[in-house]
């Protein structure tokens, strides 16, 4: 899981999105597990696409990861936006998706996701025959082991 903020006091839209894509290359050629990224990319999602949310757009489909936040996340007196994203790279494990009311603490409201945890298998060691383990554990060909 990451968090990104995408500042246009810091970064154009155009060096943030490279900067996007080089995390998403890297991600994709090193993680084969789920993906969930949440953060305020201060794309709006409801509006007319202009260039910069084109080229955002394209990039989520180009990782196939998909934005799955459809409520607004930044309401103000003079704007109602979804800036606000939580991006996964695999949508049948999100059970639910909302936003949660963040207004005592920021003008944004905070997107969540709620996805199928992963189990971990516990074994019960009560009655391990060791002399086996032992054996079994010498059988391992360690020489592939790269340390």
């Amino acid at each position: 899981m990451g968090v990104l903020y995408r500042s246009q006091a810091v970064l154009t839209s155009s060096a943030w999105l490279d900067k996007f894509e080089d995390i998403m290359s890297y991600i994709t050629a090193h993680w084969d597990g789920l993906v969930l990224i949440t953060g305020d990319m201060n794309f709006d999602l409801l509006g007319i696409p202009d260039a910069p949310k084109r080229r955002y757009l394209s990039l989520l489909d180009t990782f196939s990861v998909k934005q799955v936040i459809n409520q607004l996340t930044r309401i103000t007196k003079n704007s109602r936006t979804l800036i606000d994203h939580f991006i996964v790279n695999d949508t049948l494990k999100v059970t639910a998706t909302g936003v949660i009311p963040f207004a005592i603490v920021s003008d944004h409201d905070g997107p969540f996701a709620s996805y199928q945890p992963r189990y971990k298998y516990l074994r019960n060691l009560k009655n391990v025959d060791e002399k086996a383990f032992l054996n079994d554990f010498a059988a391992l060909p360690v020489t592939d082991i790269n340390l």
